[in-house]
């Protein structure tokens, strides 16, 4: 299976560690760099800008002319990236001396909506070019460099953080306006920015995750921190630094917020608790390879948090299974695939024995439940769900159909996660214009949501937050009885 353990030394006791392997469809299946667009630095490198005290004698860096959207460290950095970049820049041109953000601020301060003035650029780009846009090159539209207070785009006059380099002012006067809010985002920036660099550099990568067994059962700790931060300082991998711990909390989020959600409501209809339950039969839908099922093992993890769990099962479900990158000829030909082999089990499991199960069916959930590999759940979850994103757009809701389904029987709870509080709302909103639910773990800030920020291209003011994190509020219903 290619994953392999490393065992802390020491005090006794000591925790051992094993590395989650990127088996994002079945095993071995590597993803690929993930490239992403940061506007304050090199487009090629992410290179930050030199240091004038630090850096006298190194150049700044230099903004494409064209079009003004990306910056380089070098020439030949521009020269490396030209042929990613070129089509890009024709159809982008800057024109009467401003770029395709130069009429933002005036029309913003009239009213507009700044989310469609980056959506219209984007949607014309793609018009344009007459294809999809790369991820990397949606960023370009949505997190331009432009004034975070009035959104003026004039190059020569914007400033950036020079720690984060993720924002950036026209002035001295709305640095000193902006520069309160950004002083608590600003670390989280940062620490975003190494994350995504990582993954640029050098694809999705393994991380170490804990696989010490408990043999009583332990209620989770008041956050996912307190929980992976200990066990993780410990050697041999104290260097690990905090945007490792935070890309390990993106992993373990997943199982430990169902972990959460029914510690608190409990299973079946007579509420049995987690701790006492020796069997339990997962559907985890609208899943997608590199959310859900990248690092596979991490499902393992509940299993050694629940020691009376002698057989878990869990069926992952979504259109989108198969998809490794953004386009349908990366998808595996087969909808339904089954994974009894045990092989990334430990050897703990092995001798119990227990059983870890993985199916995975490439459908939408009304769909799967028609087929004869279907069988019934003890608990439903979707993961950053977005039941409400296509409510308005009948053709494109995959949803639709479903949300009734994921709580067809009042005996399995439905639990997911949202993330932001407003769209948890929406959410939750959704499925209750779908079908009666009762709410039995009311929309909370999520204490084992990932540690990772991530960029929110969807604020519309510069007072709101930023930044977002996977699994960052939870919700739990069940079919309403009438």
């Amino acid at each position: 299976m290619g994953s392999h353990h490393l065992v802390a030394s020491g005090a006794p006791h000591e925790l051992e560690y094993r590395l989650m392997s990127n088996e994002s469809r079945v095993h071995n299946a590597g993803l690929p760099v993930v490239r992403h667009y940061h506007p304050g630095v090199c487009h090629t490198c992410l290179r930050t800008p030199p240091d004038p005290v630090q850096e006298p004698l190194q150049p700044p860096l230099m903004r494409c002319s064209q079009c003004q959207l990306v910056v380089y460290c070098s020439r030949r950095c521009q020269k490396t990236d030209w042929r990613h970049h070129k089509d890009l820049c024709r159809v982008n041109k800057v024109k009467g001396g401003k770029n395709v953000f130069g009429h933002a601020k005036e029309q913003v301060a009239h009213g507009g909506s700044w989310l469609r003035y980056r959506s219209v650029m984007y949607l014309a780009a793609m018009a344009n070019l007459k294809r999809k846009l790369q991820p990397y090159e949606h960023e370009i539209f949505m997190f331009p460099r432009v004034c975070s207070i009035c959104l003026s785009s004039e190059q020569d006059q914007l400033a950036d953080c020079p720690m984060c380099h993720s924002v950036f002012y026209c002035s001295s006067e709305h640095r000193d306006l902006g520069l309160p809010q950004h002083k608590t985002h600003c670390l989280q920036f940062l620490l975003m920015f190494q994350c995504d660099k990582i993954e640029a550099e050098k694809g999705i990568q393994d991380v170490p995750f804990p696989v010490n067994i408990d043999t009583v059962y332990k209620n989770l700790p008041d956050r996912l921190m307190t929980l992976v931060k200990p066990e993780l300082e410990r050697e041999p991998l104290e260097s690990l630094d905090m945007k490792f711990v935070l890309m390990i909390t993106e992993r373990l989020s997943y199982p430990l917020s169902l972990q959460y959600a029914l510690q608190n409501v409990g299973l079946g209809s007579d509420n049995t608790a987690l701790h006492d339950v020796t069997k339990l039969n997962v559907h985890v839908v609208g899943a997608k390879s590199y959310t859900e099922l990248l690092g596979i093992i991490r499902w393992e993890y509940m299993v050694h948090r629940l020691p009376a769990l002698q057989f878990l099962h869990v069926v992952f479900i979504g259109p989108e299974l198969f998809l490794d990158g953004h386009s349908e000829e990366d998808a595996l030909p087969d909808d339904h695939i089954l994974d009894d082999s045990g092989l990334t089990m430990c050897d703990d499991c092995k001798a119990k024995p227990r059983m870890i199960v993985y199916e995975m069916a490439n459908m939408c959930y009304h769909d799967f439940i028609e087929t004869s590999y279907y069988s019934k759940p003890d608990v439903v979850i979707a993961y950053n769900c977005g039941f409400h994103e296509q409510v308005d757009n009948k053709s494109k809701d995959t949803w639709k159909s479903s949300l009734p389904l994921l709580v067809a029987d009042p005996a399995v709870p439905l639990v997911f996660t949202s993330y932001t509080l407003q769209e948890a709302c929406k959410d939750l909103s959704a499925l209750q214009a779908a079908v009666p639910v009762k709410v039995v773990m009311p929309t909370q800030r999520n204490p084992f949501s990932s540690c990772r920020p991530y960029r929110d291209h969807e604020i519309e003011a510069s007072g709101s937050n930023p930044l977002f994190f996977w699994n960052q509020y939870i919700t739990c219903v069940r079919r309403a009885v009438e």
